[in-house]
């Protein structure tokens, strides 16, 4: 699998600055950042984060989810699919989401570490996720539950 970082996601043309690519299929996930300007006289609001799940071989998006704002000292996000492609689990800052994309648009919201989440791993047979964090905790969830 594979996943990469874009240095600077506000120049990159899709606002686009990690994604992973699905160990089945042509599925490509992509965390989207865009910028926001509030009202006139205000300052910026904070950057809209979404994640968008595009099947490349159908040219067709399976999902798009708005998973927050992201703050200055947020230094990313990671993604990782689960063996049989039909979960993502994004990490982030203090809290994990896992969105099951197929056969039914799901979601599961876990609070966690209270640093960044470093590195995602789902069990062999999809039913937990684990993570691996910023402050040395490693976690694991049941998502059968």
């Amino acid at each position: 699998m594979h996943v990469a970082q874009h240095s600077n996601p506000f120049e990159h043309p899709l606002g686009a600055a990690w994604y992973a690519l699905s160990p089945v299929d042509d599925v490509i996930a992509l965390v989207t950042i865009k910028t926001r300007k509030g009202r006139a006289g205000t300052s910026l609001m904070a950057p809209l984060v979404r994640v968008l799940v595009v099947d490349n071989a159908n040219a067709r998006t399976l999902c798009n989810v708005e998973v927050g704002e992201k703050r200055l000292e947020e230094t990313g996000f990671r993604l990782q699919f689960s063996l049989d492609g039909t979960m993502l689990a994004v990490g982030g800052t203090s809290a994990v989401r896992v969105i099951r994309i197929q056969p039914t648009l799901a979601e599961w919201h876990f609070q966690g570490p209270s640093g960044l989440c470093l590195g995602l791993a789902f069990s062999p047979d999809g039913k937990q996720l684990s993570s691996l964090n910023e402050d040395g905790s490693a976690l694991v969830w049941d998502l059968a539950a």
